[in-house]
């Protein structure tokens, strides 16, 4: 390249003068300004399709809204403004994080506890007049013929009363086999308290039954109540029981109305 051809010359072939004009490089700087211009018309063709559709398909959805009259004796009550409704904070109580389901829970047996008072009414029994021998026609000492000796007539008197029928006392109480050691680690182990329990909460809980003549448990009623949950737990334990002894009077079994009381209280 000589001096007359220089100022003729783009600054692009100086550049790449006595160089690879083939390798690429050369190609994409001599025609950028031709891509660009391409590029930029094909984005505004895109521009104005996009606007030339909106215009034809946005005036088919458009909602005419009919014009109504102005009329001046027409009085317009605007609507009341919204008054927000005040918040009123609510205090939640706070459970403590040391009150939890105690398990074992805090059990305390009694077998006397709360033993109502029970009166019987002795039935008119002959020979027996309040409770003391009475005089029967016929007992006297009587003479028999022939024999020249003298005898007592006695009438046996059979004790009355059911021994099925439940009382609230026998002579031998009824009892847990292995006694009440036994049936507290029983109550232990079986016992679920059905809901966390907050600190210093407890609930007290006293289910009366029957020990019948076999030693099942039966008839359960709730004399504290702690609450259904609460009521049906202990229930449910003590129907999980093994045949307990069965009391006793005069050598024979009884059936004998039992109390046992369970106290649930959260762990210090």
């Amino acid at each position: 390249m000589n001096s007359n051809t220089i100022l003729q010359t783009g600054l692009l072939d100086i550049l790449f003068h006595n160089r690879n004009k083939d390798y690429g490089a050369y190609v994409l700087r001599k025609e950028y300004n031709k891509r660009m211009l391409q590029s930029l018309l094909g984005m505004l063709g895109l521009v104005l399709m996009f606007v030339v559709w909106q215009i034809f398909d946005g005036g088919k959805k458009m909602n005419i809204i009919p014009l109504v009259a102005y009329n001046p004796d027409t009085v317009i009550i605007a609507p009341p403004p919204y008054i927000k409704p005040p918040v009123i904070p609510v205090e939640f109580a706070q459970h403590s994080s040391n009150a939890h389901i105690q398990n074992p829970p805090v059990i305390v047996i009694d077998a006397q506890a709360d033993k109502p008072s029970l009166e019987i009414p002795v039935p008119e029994t002959p020979g027996i007049d309040n409770g003391t021998p009475a005089h029967i026609p016929g007992s006297d000492k009587t003479t028999v013929a022939g024999t020249g000796n003298t005898r007592d007539i006695v009438v046996p008197v059979k004790p009355f009363g059911d021994k099925s029928k439940p009382t609230f006392s026998a002579q031998v109480m009824p009892q847990y086999q292995g006694g009440v050691d036994a049936m507290l680690r029983f109550l232990k182990q079986n016992l679920r308290s059905p809901r966390d329990l907050d600190e210093g909460e407890e609930i007290s809980v006293k289910i009366n039954f029957i020990v019948n003549i076999d030693g099942d448990l039966t008839g359960f009623n709730v004399v504290e109540s702690g609450g259904e949950n609460f009521n049906n737990e202990v229930i449910r334990v003590l129907k999980k029981m093994p045949r307990w002894i069965p009391g006793k009077n005069e050598g024979e079994n009884v059936s004998v109305y039992y109390t046992v009381p369970v106290k649930f209280t959260s762990e210090q």
